[in-house]
Order: structure tokens, then sequence, then C-alpha cells
């Protein structure tokens, strides 16, 4: 009985496939003193409930805004007259004025119902500011190329 367990579960490991997913994250650039508008469009989502997400490498995660079917408010230190939440129809838009260097990160959109939650898109949002030693424009630390302008997530999935 043992080696016939021990050969399903060798067999059952090779033969699973995985699968690898791209998952691009669009960047946009604004220089400080900026304004820019990021947007999810929930179409075909459930959206009952709704969440804004700020991802930054140095800091936790942190809800920008959060709410129910079309009401949905700015959290904490987002609270700011820079910040602000539209909703036209299926789209909400996260517009924020003004842009200054902590505004830097990586924004993600949450839809759905109570047991049913799911990301819809992600933006990168990069603040450029001029360097006045190299008359070069930089996005805080990387130089701009066209090879900044999509960031690349790979996710591996095993299909079962």
């Amino acid at each position: 009985m043992r080696r016939g367990l021990v050969a399903l579960f060798l067999l059952s490991a090779v033969l699973i496939p995985t699968l690898e997913v791209s998952l691009y994250v669009p960047l946009i650039e604004a220089a400080l003193g900026e304004n820019a508008t990021l947007s999810c469009n929930v179409t075909g989502f459930d959206s009952g409930l709704f969440y804004w997400y700020k991802m930054n490498c140095e800091y936790m995660i942190q809800t920008v805004a959060q709410g129910y079917f079309k009401k949905v408010n700015l959290e904490g230190q987002f609270k700011k007259l820079r910040f602000e939440i539209q909703t036209v129809g299926n789209v909400y838009s996260l517009i924020i004025k003004n842009i200054q260097k902590e505004d830097e990160g990586t924004y993600l959109c949450q839809a759905g119902e109570a047991y049913r939650i799911v990301f819809i898109n992600g933006t990168k949002l990069a603040v450029k500011q001029y360097d006045v030693l190299t008359s070069q424009e930089t996005l805080f630390g990387i130089r701009t190329t066209a090879e900044t302008s999509m960031y690349n997530i790979s996710i591996m999935l095993v299909v079962l």
C-alpha cells in the first residue's frame, strides 16, 4: 500500500502543470505639484464593497479609501484636501492633487461582496523630479527610460 501511495505522489508531482501568468501594473509618472487620476472600472465585478489601497516598499499597506455601493470615503491621513474620490457609473477614480514625494507607491483597487472580494487592478505612481546637476528628469532615484513604463509582477499558479 505504501509503495502505491509513494508512486501516486511522485506521479502527481511530475504531472501537475504550472502556469505562469504575468500581470502588468501600469506606471503613471507625475511631476511634483501635478495632479493624477487613478481609475478602477468594476464593470462585471460584484461591487457592493470597494477599497483603494496604497503599497510602498518601506511601509505597511495603507487603506486609502473604503466603502460600500456608491458611498466610498477616504481614510486616515488620506482625508487631506489633496485626495478625492469620484464615482461615475462603474468607474471609481482616486484623484491626487498637488503630487508630493510621499504619494509615490502602488495603488490597488478591490471590489466584491462580503465573502468574495477581488483585486481589480493596480497602478504604480512614480513622482518625477528634475535633477539640476545632470539636467535630467528622474523618478526619485530611478532614471526615466522606456523600460520603466511597465512593472511586471509574475505569479506562479499551480493547476490542479
